[in-house]
This record gives structure tokens, sequence and C-alpha cells, in this order.
């Protein structure tokens, strides 16, 4: 099953990015949509399908993303976005 961030587990990040305004994104458009879907709980071969990329392609836009973000992973990578405001939790499927 899929990890996905449920909403009592993101309460705090809800309020915090109804306080701020979403800093400077460095992330590149195709890195943008990789993090929305890995938000969905997406495995990387799903990304992969659903971006029309090979999974290859998928890691490298990941290993970016944790760069630029300074996140370990992908959990923390989303929550990173979540609270600098790039992914709105409200825009989350399945919330």
């Amino acid at each position: 099953m899929p990890f996905a961030l449920t909403a009592d587990y993101c309460q705090p990040l809800l309020s915090m990015q109804k306080q701020r305004k979403a800093r400077h994104n460095p992330l590149s458009d195709r890195e943008m949509e990789a993090l929305r879907l890995m938000a969905q709980g997406l495995s990387s071969d799903e990304i992969a399908e659903a971006m029309g990329v090979r999974k290859v392609s998928v890691d490298y836009l990941s290993e970016r993303i944790y760069e630029k973000l300074s996140a370990r992973n992908r959990v923390h990578a989303v929550m990173i976005a979540m609270r600098r405001g790039y992914v709105p939790l409200y825009g989350v499927e399945g919330s």
C-alpha cells in the first residue's frame, strides 16, 4: 500500500501553510510534477508511468529534488515542500 499522509498527521502543516506565503521555489516544473506525485503516495514506477518517462528519469529527478531541498528522502522532501508552500496539502489527491 502506498504511503499516504493523513489529515491528523498533516494538520500542523496545513496551519503553517495558511500562515505563510510560498518561498522562492528552486524546483523545475518537471521536478514539481514528480514531487506532487510523490505527495500522492505514488511509487517511482507509478510516477514514471504518469509522467511518460523511464524509472531511471524519476530516480534522477528525485535525487535533484532531495539535493535542492536538502532532504534525506522522499518523505522528508514532501514535508519540506509542504512547509514551504510548494505543495498544497489540499491539492493532494485523497485528502
